[in-house]
Order: structure tokens, then sequence, then C-alpha cells
């Protein structure tokens, strides 16, 4: 019998997991259909919730605001953000594209690093304090990256191993002390997460050795370990899926007096929401072989990718900003909820670059929602119900399936994200211990943009045709 606990993602390489006393669900085999319709079957029973909770995996990088002239922003999507419930802003690149030297960099807060990290003088925190509060009344809460935006000049001004590293974990201990304790005119955010640089195993982000790397973080991670307990401290923010640097961060950082490690972070870009999924097993495994089997696992940039040509960028913010695109970012957030994945950011707010499908400037120069916008929303709602509801049924390719509740609302969402076939799908879901009648569905596809239909049951069964790179929001309310 199979049954994967609390959420099924119906993915063709996924493997359901053999659960004791779980009940056996007959399922329809596939069959071609005319228009290449295929009929699959599930069982979702609400009163089976566990302590298990949706994560927080619509995060994003950057915003809501940017664009920065004269003391104000240009562009504000704070409206957009409460819409779509994001849960963390994390600041990575504020200052790139963008950026005027202001914003978050270490060399930004801390312009001159001759001068005294224990004087509130040293420091410049305006731009950043303006920034970071946009975010935080919408409602976020903030994911800092201590360190540099990425750089494409080819200067390598701000991307070089600092010349002191006890200076610096000093630095910022200041910035930690300036937005959690108040310190030089600051604020009480409480901020948890903080991350030691970016993507160290890229030429862009460090010009130095790993081993210099590996360095900074050991002596930072323990120096504000140790004057911030109750923090979280991680990184490293690899590029890639990449398992030898991860073995001699690891490694190095374990050796002697071990380091902590928080959580542990990377980025991937694919049109694969598998790619993310798998991730997470080889992340896990290699965490445990050195010790630091109780890190959080974050996926901190993740977006749409078909490659990094000029061509193969504007083809995939094409797919981004569409239909497919939101598909994609949904069958991505059910991929992580099902592999285990703790927290997620993506990438990226900034929509002037190619990488945002949640939001354009329309012909008024206002900001506008894309398709995406709601495929966040929808996970929003299974975020804001908690409670991850089990799935059973027979994992299928490009059909993504999740559940949640809690004691007054119940939340199915479904993607049917097509990697490469297009495939049409007849679904019937069906609800053991169900008293409504008719269920709420809303529908993203390519002729319904959030479109809300009242649906009836049979019995405690429900029945929808959904289209190729559709995403569905069905819900059962009190």
């Amino acid at each position: 019998m199979k049954k994967i606990i609390l959420c099924l993602t119906i993915i063709g390489l996924l493997i359901a997991a053999a659960v004791a006393g779980a009940p056996y669900i007959p399922i329809i085999n596939i069959k071609e259909k005319e228009e290449n319709w295929r009929q699959a079957e599930y069982a979702i029973d609400f009163s089976a919730a566990t302590d298990e909770k949706i994560k927080p995996l619509h995060g994003i990088n950057n915003g809501p605001a940017f664009e920065y002239e004269e003391g104000n922003f240009h562009y504000d999507a704070s409206g957009l953000f409460k819409q779509a419930g994001i849960p963390y802003v994390r600041l990575h690149d504020v200052e790139y594209p963008y950026g005027k030297d202001l914003f978050a960099d270490i060399h930004c807060i801390f312009p001159d690093f001759d001068a005294d990290p224990a004087e509130a003088d040293s420091y410049h925190f305006e731009e950043t304090d303006q920034y970071i509060s946009r975010a935080v009344e919408t409602g976020s809460q903030i994911f800092f990256r201590l360190g540099e935006s990425i750089d494409h000049s080819g200067d390598a001004r701000y991307i070089n191993p600092p010349p002191d590293y006890e200076k610096w974990a000093q630095i910022c201990e200041g910035i930690i002390r300036h937005y959690n304790e108040g310190f030089a005119e600051g604020f009480y955010y409480d901020i948890t997460y903080w991350e030691i640089w970016n993507e160290p195993d890229k030429e862009q982000m460090w010009t130095g050795t790993q081993e210099e790397y590996y360095e900074l973080y050991k002596t930072t991670a323990s120096y504000l370990k140790e004057k911030f307990p109750e923090l979280k401290i991680g990184g490293c923010a690899l590029s890639n899926v990449n398992m030898e640097y991860l073995g001699d961060f690891l490694s190095y950082i374990s050796s002697g007096e071990a380091a902590p490690l928080d959580f542990c972070s990377w980025h991937i870009y694919s049109a694969d929401p598998m790619d993310l999924y798998r991730s997470a097993g080889s992340f896990r495994e290699r965490l445990k072989e050195y010790g630091y089997e109780t890190a959080e696992l974050v996926i901190n940039e993740w977006n749409y990718n078909e490659g990094w040509s000029e061509e193969e960028l504007e083809n995939g913010y094409q797919v981004m900003k569409s239909t497919r695109g939101s598909a994609y970012m949904a069958a991505s957030m059910i991929a992580m909820q099902e592999a285990g994945i703790d927290m997620a950011m993506y990438y990226d707010a900034q929509f002037l670059d190619l990488f945002c499908g949640l939001y354009e400037e329309n012909a008024r120069g206002d900001l506008e929602g894309l398709p995406g916008l709601y495929a966040f929303q929808y996970f929003n709602r299974l975020y804001q119900l908690g409670g991850w509801v089990p799935v059973s049924g027979e994992s299928k390719s490009d059909l993504y399936i999740c559940a949640a509740s809690n004691q007054l609302e119940q939340a199915v969402l479904i993607s049917t994200y097509c990697r490469e076939e297009e495939k049409n799908f007849r679904l019937t879901l069906r609800f053991p211990g169900i008293y409504q009648s008719e269920a709420a569905v809303r529908v993203i596809d390519q002729k319904h943009e959030d479109t809300l239909t009242w649906e009836k049951l049979d019995g405690q069964s429900l029945t929808l045709d959904i289209k190729a790179d559709s995403v569905v929001l069905i819900r059962f309310v009190d």
C-alpha cells in the first residue's frame, strides 16, 4: 500500500512512502482519452491532519520597494506582497542591478573598514532602514544575507575576502544589534535568520580561495552564535547542487571546535521542479555525514530556467510571466514541501530584470500582478491553514497535489505543470468524511486568470477536468 505522508507530490519519479496502517486506496489506471485526457483518482482525508506544517516556501528575494532616486523608491509592490502573503524577504542583490552603494551590503552599511565597529557613527543605515521597513510593513520577516551583491562588472570591488575576519564578524554584530536591539537608533525586528555570504563557489561572488571562505564562515558563525545564541546562523548559499564544495565546506567548519550551522542554503534554476525535490535528499545526506543533521534546508534562490544564453533567458522570462510559469511555481512549491525543504525564496522581486514572473508595469505605470502571483496566493492559503494533510494515491508525472486544513477550512492545491509532453487530466478527488456539498474552485489556465466557480460534489467526490499547465485551488469553508 502506498501513501505519502501529509502531501502527495504527483510526480513520475517520486516513490510513495509506505506507511503502516494506511488505508488501501484503489487507483484508476491512466488511460489515453480523446484530446490526450488522462484519468486519475486520489483521496484526501482532512481529519488525518497531523502536527506537520506547510512550510514558508513562498518567500522572495528583495522588495517590495526598488529603484531608489533622491530619497524615494520609484516602484513599490507592497500591496502585491500582502496579497501573496510573502513570509520572508531575503536581502540579496539589493545592490544589483539598481543599487547605488546604499543598501544592505556590508560596504554600504560600514563604508570605512578602518572605522571602529563598536561606534554607532561608523555605520550608515539610513537607506537600508527604509528598504527593510517597507518589507516589514507588508508582514514579511527579513532573511538577512551578510555579505555583498553579485558583481558582473569584472571589477571585483567588494567581493574580496575581508582584510580582517574577526573585525568583519564584529561589523556583522553591529548590524544585528541595530536591527534587533536598537543600537545606533535602530529597531527591534527580531530578525532570526542571518546568512554568511552568497555563492562563494562562484567567481562573480568571491575572489578568494575556498579555504578563505570556509575560514570567514567559521570565524563569523562562531563569533555571532556566541553573541546571539538565539539566532539562526548559516550558509553558504551555494550557486547550485555542488556536493564537492559542500563536503569540503562541512569538513572544514566541523573540524576542531565545530562552527554552528543552523541552516544550509543553496540555489536551483531549472525547468524541472523535481530538481528542487531531489536536491533535498543530497544535502540532507551530506549534512548528516558531518554531524549537521539538524540544520534546516533552505533553497533561497529558485526560478524557471532553460539555460543562461541571452536567448534562453529571454525565452524563460516569457514562460515565467505566463500561465505555464504559474504552474511551474505552484509545482515547485509543492515539490519542495514534499521534499522537506524548510524555507524557500523565489528570485526575484525586481521586475525590471529577467527573473520576476509575479508582476510587471502596466501602461499606467502601476505594478500589475501576473499569473504567477496567484500561484503564490494559492500556496499562501495552504500556509495560512497550517496543517499538512495526507493525500493518498499513485504518483503520476506532471500532476502535483498538496492539501492543508485547520478547524474551519480545508484546501487543496493542484498543478499540472508539464515538463515535456502536454497532458490534460480528468481528476477525481475523494474526501472521506467531508460534509460540505460544494467547493470553491479557483483556476489559473490559458482561458482563466484566477476564475472562481462553485462546484457541486457527487457525494464525497469531486471530478475536475484540468488542462495542462494549470493551477487549481479547491476550498471547503465552514
